[in-house]
């Protein structure tokens, strides 16, 4: 994807020192200069970088070629955001290098995958599934079980039974009150609609308590009206601008790798321990993507069918999935997306799997 990026930028001719230093790292094709001509001659241009780019190990770099390229064309640019709050995530300091409103700190914490990289003694987890959600399931899922874990949660699911030394209930968004901050940064409050039921709590109480117990400073919040008031005011002076500045970009040596290189997204219906068992939702066609799509190049070449049962391996992992033939799917590429349960624990996005043909 990195390569495509920069491709893209250099037909666009992006006049940047460090764009231009990058002129040996990627082959410029007639496709790359058709989608430079698209963007510089529509009438409403948009750059956008979605869900797979965000979460691909070079998100930064991407990032910054893409607001070049919107730069040299003139288009517009923005993010399509993960998920309904990503955006206040942000205002909020909720990444290692910024603290509310945006601020700089002084030290930066660690990126999630830093996080599954140190080995860490403690873990804390609050209503995310890392061995569904992190494009390296098999690693995350390593790291619940030799840490010592603490897992927030609206659901006490068999991993967490087994892995996690306390588990504590947490309440759902829709049972309390709290606010979302959209794309266009538009702040949204909203009241739960119910309450929590048995021991559950609002996250936000859990998380006083423990600063409380642990004697931390800025945990003496007695209503989530007061935190989004301060976070609010923290803000007030904030211009959005999606804009980024290019001062350094990482462009690996490209290289054949070996096998099918693995891509995906996380999916709508599998981004959260709610629309993952929601019933309902896994019956819908979008739902259903328990098998892995190739180019109908690739099909050929690997002597299989659209429909036959194919293992995938990855490490250590193996997986049994049926085959789907799109080619808009780039060739030497197998998209099998993140986020089921099925595949919980295979592998990860972005490296590359071994196709056996036969299950």
């Amino acid at each position: 994807m990195l390569l495509h990026v920069l491709a893209i930028a250099l037909a666009c001719d992006c006049k940047d020192d460090v764009v231009s230093s990058l002129a040996d790292k990627a082959s410029v094709t007639d496709e790359h200069r058709s989608i430079a001509e698209s963007l510089k001659n529509g009438d409403t241009a948009v750059v956008l970088l979605g869900n797979s780019a965000v979460i691909h190990p070079n998100y930064a770099s991407i990032r910054a070629l893409a607001s070049c390229i919107a730069s040299a064309t003139g288009a517009s640019f923005g993010y399509l955001p993960e998920s309904g709050n990503t955006a206040g995530a942000w205002l909020a300091g909720l990444v290692p290098h910024r603290s509310a409103g945006g601020a700089a700190v002084d030290k930066a914490g660690l990126n999630a995958a830093e996080i599954l990289d140190a080995k860490l003694q403690t873990l804390v987890l609050m209503g995310v599934e890392p061995r569904y959600e992190q494009i390296n399931s098999a690693q995350a899922r390593q790291q619940i079980k030799d840490a010592t874990t603490i897992i927030i949660s609206t659901h006490l699911s068999k991993h967490a039974v087994d892995h996690a030394d306390v588990v504590l209930p947490s309440a759902a968004f829709a049972e309390t009150a709290g606010t979302f901050v959209n794309a266009t940064g538009a702040w949204q409050m909203f009241n739960g609609a119910t309450a929590p039921p048995g021991q559950g709590r609002p996250a936000w109480k859990i998380l006083r308590v423990l600063g409380n117990e642990l004697n931390l400073d800025g945990f003496d919040y007695n209503d989530v009206t007061a935190v989004r008031d301060e976070l609010k005011s923290l803000c007030r002076e904030i211009e959005l601008d999606n804009s980024y500045a290019l001062d350094n970009i990482e462009v690996p040596d490209a290289s054949e790798p070996k096998g099918l290189l693995r891509i995906g997204d996380l999916p709508a219906y599998r981004s959260d321990m709610l629309v993952r068992r929601a019933r309902s939702l896994q019956k819908t066609k979008d739902a259903q993507q328990n098998h892995v799509t190739l180019h109908s190049h690739d099909v050929k070449n690997l002597g299989v069918e659209e429909g036959a049962v194919v293992t995938l391996e990855q490490q250590d992992a193996t997986v049994m999935v049926s085959v789907k033939v799109d080619d808009g799917v780039p060739v030497g590429c197998a998209w099998l997306p993140i986020g089921s349960i099925e595949l919980a624990g295979f592998g990860s996005l972005f490296e590359p799997v071994t196709l056996v043909a036969g299950g």
